[in-house]
């Protein structure tokens, strides 16, 4: 049993590198997708694909929700070895995510209908628009059913298998984008036709490896137990109150400069959007590793280890990824340069102005499913759900009575996504029974870490000249994460490097500088 749960923590080790090669991936293919998509149809109809892979989000949130719900029973069931409670908790989840996927099947269509009426575009690109929302929506549908079969992946911590899924995913669409561009004439249409391919290749992907991973599993609808498909429905709810507030934020604000300052400034808006994505990919790609680690410690019953787990990880993630938010913050212009052209430079102070709250944004997003995780979902949702509300109020008057235009809307996104992210760290203090200090320190020293960071990046801005060019950019960049980096491991508190040490193979303890 020692053995399974070290393989259990180490297999972390795996799920984190093949997340981070999902997110070079996404990098990557949003790096060279946005100015190949400006180049080949032009910034206003490039500014209506982010509107649509935004509202693929609106449209699936009861599912979303259901799954991040349904997946919390089913993770635990596995892990206490209940063959039975797993196998009717896992087919209550699939069943009923399915059946909501199929109810909102007439919302895709009607909505891909009237897309074109309430985003501003080209009166000749109406049945475009709709076909791409179509299809955009529909492989959205097909992600979400597949994302059920998740929760064994998770169960067993080998969730890289899901991982590498999304990776094909990714490098499939975008294969067929560049196809398809390449010997027809360029179509909305061709990217809705990719999205939908992609992600039927990844659910056949995910099936196959989820019943291999768990044998034992059946798919039945016989198991289907609507009594408990009822208890994860009134979790889902508030999980779906917590997913319409956290829609209200970036992405709302994306729509709200559409509909204001129209498609142009929403493009431009699009791209520092767009880092702020890939940003948030990042973070992702290490702490969505950690979800697993959260359940095992709760499942356990072991408080202590969860939130000691908790607080390396922020402290981990608030280190490593300040110095990458300051080379943000101090060379803007360079990174727009080099990735959508200097015309685009005029994006600078967006970029710093979204970018202040990010680091806040990639530390709390380690805590963030303590909530589900404790079923105590219901105050966070409000409190979500608020903050969201007084985003979008916010930014529609300073919209219409202000003359901050698009920079007035970033600000408020930035200071009320802080205020959120505040709130939900004291929440998970309060639910874990600890001490609120114990998850406000590492925010506190990440933002220490920042700070030092972009000043000695600026006073370096004086004495580096970074040209325009990938190579240029890259090599300075990952020259200085590299010192960073190991100054970081240096400097990491002992205690923080014995928990990494659980989960970390021991070819690779040495990186952790643990002086015995």
């Amino acid at each position: 049993m020692s053995d399974v749960k070290t393989n259990f923590w180490e297999n972390t080790f795996v799920n984190i590198i093949t997340n981070v090669a999902r997110t070079v991936v996404m990098a990557l293919v949003g790096v060279l997708l946005v100015p190949y998509y400006i180049d080949t149809l032009g910034l206003a109809t490039y500014g209506i694909i982010p509107l649509a892979t935004a509202m693929t989000s609106y449209i699936m949130i009861v599912s979303d929700s259901l799954v991040a719900a349904c997946s919390r029973y089913t993770v635990i069931a596995i892990q206490r070895e209940d063959q039975r409670e797993m196998n009717v908790a896992f087919n209550t989840a699939l069943f009923g995510i399915g059946k909501n996927v199929l109810m909102l099947i007439p919302v895709i269509v009607l909505f891909s209908l009237i897309s074109p009426y309430i985003f501003q575009i080209s009166d000749n690109a109406i049945l475009d628009v709709q076909l791409m929302f179509l299809l955009i929506l529909l492989s959205a549908a097909i992600v979400t059913f597949t994302t059920a079969f998740n929760s064994i992946f998770s169960a067993f911590n080998k969730v890289y298998i899901f991982y590498i899924a999304r990776i094909l995913y990714t490098v499939i669409q975008v294969l067929i984008i560049i196809l398809m561009f390449s010997f027809t004439t360029p179509s909305l249409i061709d990217i809705g036709i990719a999205y939908v391919v992609s992600a039927v290749v990844m659910f056949v992907i995910v099936y196959y490896f989820a019943m291999r991973t768990q044998p034992s599993v059946r798919v039945s609808r016989s198991l289907y137990d609507s009594n408990v498909y009822r208890n994860m429905g009134t979790l889902g709810v508030w999980t779906i109150v917590v997913k319409v507030g956290n829609l209200l934020f970036i992405q709302t604000s994306l729509i709200l400069s559409n509909i204001f300052f129209g498609s142009e400034v929403e493009g431009g808006f699009a791209i520092v959007v767009s880092l702020i994505s890939m940003t948030n990919t990042a973070c992702y790609s290490i702490v969505t590793a950690m979800e697993p680690l959260i359940y095992r410690c709760y499942s356990e019953g072991d408080n202590e280890k969860l939130v000691s787990v908790a607080t390396t990880m922020m402290r981990f993630v608030g280190l490593t990824f300040a110095m990458p938010i300051a080379f943000v913050l101090i060379f803007p212009d360079v990174i727009l340069s080099t990735w959508v052209g200097e015309e685009y430079v005029y994006l600078s102070d967006l970029i710093r102005i979204g970018f202040v709250s990010e680091l806040l944004f990639c530390v709390v997003a380690v805590v963030a499913n303590v909530p589900l995780t404790y079923l105590k979902m219901d105050i966070l949702a409000k409190y979500t759900l608020v903050f969201g509300i007084i985003n979008v109020v916010l930014a529609s008057l300073c919209s219409v009575i202000t003359n901050f235009n698009i920079q007035g809307i970033t600000a408020i996104w930035a200071i009320t996504i802080a205020c959120l992210s505040l709130y939900t760290v004291i929440f998970d203090a309060k639910i874990t029974s600890t001490r609120k200090s114990n998850f406000i320190k590492p925010i506190v020293e990440s933002y220490l870490a920042l700070a030092i960071s972009t000043g000695l990046l600026y006073i370096l801005s004086d004495y580096i000249s970074i040209s325009p060019n990938w190579i240029s950019l890259m090599l300075v960049f990952l020259s200085m994460f590299v010192v960073y980096f190991a100054i970081v491991m240096v400097i990491l508190p002992k205690k923080d490097k014995y928990v990494l040490e659980t989960f970390l193979p021991s070819k690779f303890k040495p990186l952790l500088f643990i002086r015995k």
